[in-house]
């Protein structure tokens, strides 16, 4: 299944996103000049960026937003989404804040700067380039001050930081998703409720990648009760680490409670729970009927998507700090390839990746035998001819979970072409030792977050 980032329809309007400036933690009064914005957003930028969420949604003349089903004030003063001159403007910084970036605003150089993830993009007030990571490109739409309030093109930021739009004009609400890797075995599960299948989308949290390592290991029944009339709760095998928030849930959605409880929701609620997924393509209705009144049992399983017809390219990546990720999703966009994570089964924290101590990467690179192993399988492996191999440079080489893929998977007769990232070390070493598994691996390429398109674009045809 290809996952880079798709395009939505084109919009009958054009989305602008407001800057909100914060003082002091405290909503401002909106500045009069752009240049008045200075001080208000340089303060604003030591605030930490809530856990980015993988969608947003606001409404027209509601002064909150939801983040993952998390209602959230977008500022202290009631600033609500509205539309002016059939333009729908949002609220700039409570929305890339959402998606876990930053903003700046200098009001010498009437420069707006977000960043999220490895993107930084700076746009400027009334001119139309863009840079992105460096890379300039062109608006359809020039940032403006509107009534002291930094106005901002929605559909260039979104998609440049990994998230598609959505407009519902029935209910006047605005949409952000994030785009996600496919990870094969990963990418969905299944709850399956007597002769009923539904797909679960996976949250991008601990708990829902955890829960999926659990799954490549067989199948979980469940003995779902209800509660309250609006929820199915079931035991699971074995707790999953839990990062609990305030949430108000929908019909669909699936949550970790207590830390070894699953919960399907064909209603809604308001409680501390931790997102595991939510089940596509169904309604309220439909779901309600299927999990009845009273308790049911269930199936939960992880599912690989097939391949798509034709497709005959795939971007295999292991990431920790989203740098290959970001690499990663510009191949797979140049090379029209699926995009397929690799994912440890122990997932590594900051501490393991600490190289300063005695940390779990340092021994694992220290120990030939090391081979950590992988959350699922790629069941389709097979179905690709050409196969990007992605990492980043950990003492010189690839880091041991790429053995673990080179010793699980026979490759043998594909054209394997690997990149890196890294800050100084080149890849040939990671080559080498490739080439003892794979003689016919390419050269390959090292790259960062930033490496511009142009360099991409002639890596992938270089190679073709």
């Amino acid at each position: 299944m290809k996952t880079t980032v798709r395009k939505t329809g084109v919009l009958l309007f054009c989305l602008l996103l407001p800057l909100c400036l914060m003082l002091g933690g405290c909503a401002a009064e909106t500045p009069s000049t752009a240049a008045d914005t200075t001080a208000a957003a340089t303060a604003d930028t030591t605030v930490d960026a809530p856990a980015p969420a993988s969608e947003i949604l606001l409404q027209i003349g509601r002064p909150t937003l939801l983040a993952d089903g998390v209602e959230k004030a977008i500022d202290s003063e009631g600033t609500a989404p509205r539309i002016i001159g059939g333009r729908t403007l949002l609220p700039v910084r409570a929305v890339v804040e959402a998606m876990g970036g930053t903003v700046d605003w200098n009001g010498t150089r009437r420069e707006v700067t977000l960043r999220c993830g490895e993107t930084e993009l700076k746009l400027y007030i009334d001119r139309t380039d863009v840079y992105r990571n460096g890379e300039k490109t062109v608006l359809d739409t020039a940032p403006i001050i509107l009534g002291g309030r930094t106005m901002l093109p929605i559909r260039a930021i979104a998609e440049s930081f990994g998230f598609t739009v959505e407009w519902a004009p029935e209910t006047q609400t605005v949409t952000l998703k994030r785009e996600q890797a496919a990870v094969p075995g990963a990418k969905e599960i299944r709850l399956t409720v007597g002769d009923r299948a539904f797909a679960v989308e996976p949250a991008d949290t601990a708990a829902a990648k955890n829960l999926i390592a659990l799954l490549s290991a067989g199948d979980i029944p469940l003995d779902l009760s209800d509660y309250g009339g609006f929820e199915k709760v079931g035991d699971l095998p074995a707790a999953l680490p839990a990062d609990d928030v305030q949430t108000t849930t929908a019909p669909g959605d699936v949550v970790l409670y207590q830390g070894d409880k699953i919960v399907v929701f064909y209603g809604e609620n308001t409680w501390s729970y931790t997102r595991l997924g939510r089940i596509k393509d169904v309604t309220a209705d439909d779901l309600k009927a299927v999990l009845g009144t009273g308790d049911v049992t269930a199936v939960l399983s992880a599912k690989d998507l097939p391949a798509p017809a034709g497709k005959t390219s795939a971007v295999v990546f292991f990431s920790c700090t989203n740098n290959t990720r970001s690499l990663a999703e510009k191949i797979a966009a140049a090379a029209d390839a699926d995009l397929l994570e690799i994912l440890p089964r122990e997932p590594y924290t900051a501490a393991d990746l600490n190289y300063n101590g005695d940390c779990r990467a340092n021994r694992e690179q220290n120990d030939e035998s090391a081979r950590p192993a992988i959350a699922s399988e790629f069941e389709n492996i097979d179905a690709y001819d050409t196969i990007y191999l992605g990492y980043p440079i950990w003492w010189g080489t690839m880091p041991k979970i790429i053995n673990t893929f080179l010793e699980t998977y026979d490759l043998s007769g594909k054209t394997v072409i690997p990149f890196c990232t890294s800050g100084s070390s080149g890849i040939s070493q990671s080559v080498r030792a490739i080439r003892a598994y794979l003689p016919q691996v390419k050269d390959g390429m090292r790259g960062t977050a930033s490496t511009p398109e142009s360099d991409i674009l002639a890596f992938v045809e270089n190679n073709k």
